[in-house]
């Protein structure tokens, strides 16, 4: 290990204050806090909504589709405002009116009694979700009449609130959506339910999952919520998010492990090959996410699965019970054996249980992962033996980017040193210090004595650039500051112990002070007691 002497503190200290503006540097006052930031105009409370009615009422086709837009141009932080706007109980006055237009304008409407039957289409026929019914409703004459108008005013707007809350990225849309579309109000609007819960893609997956498991005892007794599972399960099933490697080809970062999540909670059992799929993924974050989902199906009681004898060709049974389905559980064993064999050419113990399955299953993985890591591990140490520092740095920034938990992390060490000292001797004194504390934290505090020693080195190396670039621009407490906190880390470090000779020299003690101290010494703990106390009696 080198030390930062005196030569890079002169240099340093010679710049102007403000030659440099180092990284994390505060914003200006009054400075611009984002790019293109823009505001909103979507209503965000009701009188805000109630401000819209005039524009939607508007005789004038474009009027009424811009006050639209505004509406469906909403952001996620509009939700609940929206929700609530839309499960107002006082807009069940409209509901005949409402329907009433709507047939008139030849819209595909559900029966009023709410009642829900599986749509059975014809080959090349429309879904009635497939139909625009802003577009229609738009296209449509303002009535005359007060009360129509006020009836086609709610129509509008809610079916422009169902837009913007289709837009939006959130998953806690799709429950209310659906529950909606049951409520005496929200019949009328079902189809164009379907369509925003379609809109939301991914995000109405986990919401579908729960409604689509909801138990019911008696369908008769239990209506409502009978139907809402039926709607939850035909959405789940006829959405292109419905198979779970589609949604998570589709789905961002976030996505992906909110639907992780999602699968793990409700173990689904058409989602253990996509979860097992990522339980090896190269992002951290994602293996644990899947590795935790893949864990959930063997949590708790062992599900109930139905079984009975099947009948045979000749009108004989089966001698056994037989299962008629894998339950998620047997589906999860099945998948992780199978993904077993491939990685291991079969070469494992069958004999496992299924949570020990799984645990064989990742240490498996880890152990494929770390020898691959290995093998870039020794091409980086190859380049950097050769002089090639670049070549080596971008090897091992992939390691230490893909595989943050691997073992052999810390033989990495020196090239980020390396990197630290050519990046000092180009002036450029925080990213030195950056390269130089992530050299350290390659490093346990917990290793051995020569590895704590180049740590500790290494974070006063880092500290020490830090507190030069406060003296450059003038910051003379501050860098005190710094320069002590780097000998805390390393006692002998020569540039800050120079460096505070210059900043804070020590002033010579008093020699009466000395002869106190050394008389406080003598009398020891009884007598400073004493002595304490007669001062104190000869202050009064």
């Amino acid at each position: 290990m080198v030390y930062l002497g005196t030569v890079m503190a002169a240099l340093v200290l010679s710049a102007p204050a403000g030659a440099s503006t180092p990284a994390g540097a505060s914003t200006p006052a009054g400075a611009s806090t984002s790019v293109g930031a823009t505001t909103s105009a979507s209503p965000d409370s009701n009188a805000a909504f109630d401000a819209l009615h005039a524009r939607l009422a508007h005789a004038d086709v474009k009027v009424r589709r811009s006050a639209c837009s505004v509406i469906s141009g909403a952001d996620d932080s509009r939700r609940t405002v929206y929700l609530r706007r839309l499960q107002r109980a006082k807009l069940r006055v409209f509901t005949e009116k409402q329907r009433i237009m709507l047939a008139r304008a030849r819209m595909t409407l559900p029966g009023p009694t709410g009642w829900f039957n599986i749509p059975k289409l014809k080959p090349g026929e429309k879904s009635p979700a497939d139909e625009d019914m802003v577009a229609t409703i738009i296209a449509s004459p303002v009535p005359a009449d007060s009360g129509r108008r006020r009836a086609y005013v709610a129509l509008l707007e809610s079916a422009c609130i169902l837009r913007g809350l289709s837009a939006m990225r959130d998953l806690r849309i799709a429950e209310p959506l659906v529950r909606f579309a049951f409520a005496p109000y929200g019949i009328t609007f079902r189809w164009e339910v379907v369509r925003a819960i379609r809109g939301l893609g991914g995000y109405a997956v986990p919401g579908l999952l729960k409604l689509s498991r909801l138990k019911v005892r008696d369908w008769k007794k239990q209506r409502n919520r009978f139907l809402v599972r039926r709607f939850s399960f035909h959405l789940l099933t006829t959405m292109q998010e419905a198979n779970p490697d589609h949604a998570l080809a589709m789905a961002d970062q976030r996505l992906k492990l909110l639907l992780l999540a999602a699968y793990g909670r409700f173990r689904d059992a058409e989602a253990v090959v996509a979860i097992i799929r990522l339980t090896d993924h190269a992002d951290l974050d994602l293996r644990r996410a899947a590795r935790q989902g893949l864990r959930a199906y063997f949590k708790g009681t062992r599900p109930r699965v139905r079984v009975r004898r099947l009948k045979l060709p000749g009108g004989q049974e089966t001698a056994r019970m037989q299962k008629l389905y894998l339950s998620f559980r047997d589906r999860a064993i099945v998948e992780t054996r199978k993904e077993l064999e491939r990685i291991t050419s079969g070469r494992y113990d069958r004999s496992i249980p299924g949570r020990e399955l799984v645990r064989l299953l990742f240490s498996k993985q880890d152990e494929m992962r770390g020898s691959r890591w290995n093998r870039r591990l020794d091409e980086a140490l190859a380049k950097f033996g050769r002089g090639d520092l670049k070549g080596a740095l971008a090897d091992g920034e992939e390691i230490l980017r893909r595989a943050p938990e691997f073992k052999e992390r810390a033989k990495l060490f020196p090239m980020l040193l390396a990197q630290g000292e050519a990046l000092t001797l180009k002036g450029r004194l925080v990213q030195a210090a950056s390269q130089y504390e992530r050299a350290a934290h390659l490093l346990s505090a917990k290793s051995g004595t020569k590895d704590r020693r180049r740590r500790q080195i290494a974070l006063a190396d880092a500290t020490y650039l830090r507190a030069l670039g406060q003296e450059a621009r003038g910051r003379k407490g501050r860098a005190i500051e710094l320069h002590r906190q780097a000998l805390s880390f390393w006692p002998s470090h020569l540039g800050s112990r120079v460096a505070l000779m210059h900043l804070a020299p020590t002033p010579r003690a008093d020699p009466n002070l000395l002869w106190l101290l050394v008389f406080l010494a003598a009398l020891g703990v009884p007598g400073i007691l004493l002595l304490g106390s007669a001062l104190g009696r000869l202050r009064h």
